[in-house]
């Protein structure tokens, strides 16, 4: 799989090229994530927790918290040590309706899982970035935000459902949660298959999209239509997507909508 990024990830060394295919060294690996957050295809993944576990545990937090009577649910993405201590220093200036969700790496967190979560039942989600995060993981966490907000656009929802944080917005996040429709929750089960995850999460809140453009511009040179098809311009073939769904990156292959459920 030709992955673009290889680039903004060598500092470590862990990422070299082989032409057509990239190889990692997991001796040099720091785990920060951000490179399997950045591989469009899914190609290089995060091992644990796996992107099954990680959006089934939403799932399952975000239907308890409405189950017990629960509003308006925002989630918060941090780290297990820096960012935990911030949450927890600030513990009693959170909102009510805040959901705090623990992470290894801030950086493992891409736009799958943000329009997951939103795809979920959540009104807003936020990362909440530490000072020592380093320059190229900042890097992808920003395009991967800027990507989710042009699709979310595209899709006419107002601005504000996704946001990366710093330790002095936690006492406001979650007050000010942006008009929408109401959107059913989500049902369909987590799975370890990037791609198939985006395309679940967009055409469900493609479903409930308060007004779709025709034609969305997104970062990276990726477009939305309004059928919610992205193209993706590394890979400029022209493919049939189904009636709601994500082009392939190969030509002759196609997806239509299956939503598994547990």
């Amino acid at each position: 799989t030709r992955f673009p990024y290889t680039t903004l990830f060598r500092s470590t060394g862990a990422i070299t090229s082989l032409g057509e295919q990239i190889q990692v060294d997991p001796y040099l690996c720091q785990g920060a994530g951000s490179c399997a957050t950045a591989c469009p295809s899914g190609a290089i993944t995060y091992s644990y927790p796996d992107l099954a576990d990680t959006l089934t545990r939403l799932r399952r937090m975000l239907e308890a918290y409405r189950e017990a009577g629960g509003e308006q649910p925002v989630l918060l993405f941090h780290d297990r040590e820096d960012g935990a201590e911030q949450v927890r220093q600030q513990a009693a200036d959170l909102a009510e309706n805040l959901l705090p969700v623990a992470v290894e790496e801030i950086g493992s967190v891409g736009m799958d899982s943000c329009l997951s979560a939103l795809a979920y039942g959540a009104g807003q989600v936020g990362l909440l970035q530490s000072p020592d995060v380093a320059t190229s993981v900042r890097c992808e966490i920003e395009t991967q935000q800027v990507t989710g907000r042009a699709i979310l656009a595209g899709m006419g929802y107002a601005p504000g459902l996704l946001h990366i944080l710093t330790d002095t917005d936690l006492a406001t996040f979650g007050t000010d949660i942006p008009a929408g429709p109401e959107r059913e929750p989500g049902r369909y089960a987590g799975l370890d298959e990037k791609r198939n995850m985006l395309r679940l999460a967009i055409e469900h809140l493609y479903q409930f999209g308060p007004a779709p453009r025709p034609l969305q511009s997104l970062a990276r040179n990726w477009s939305i239509d309004s059928k919610t098809k992205l193209v993706d311009s590394f890979r400029p073939q022209s493919v049939n997507a189904g009636p709601i769904g994500l082009a392939a990156s190969k030509p002759g292959m196609s997806w239509q909508p299956k939503q598994p459920y547990l």
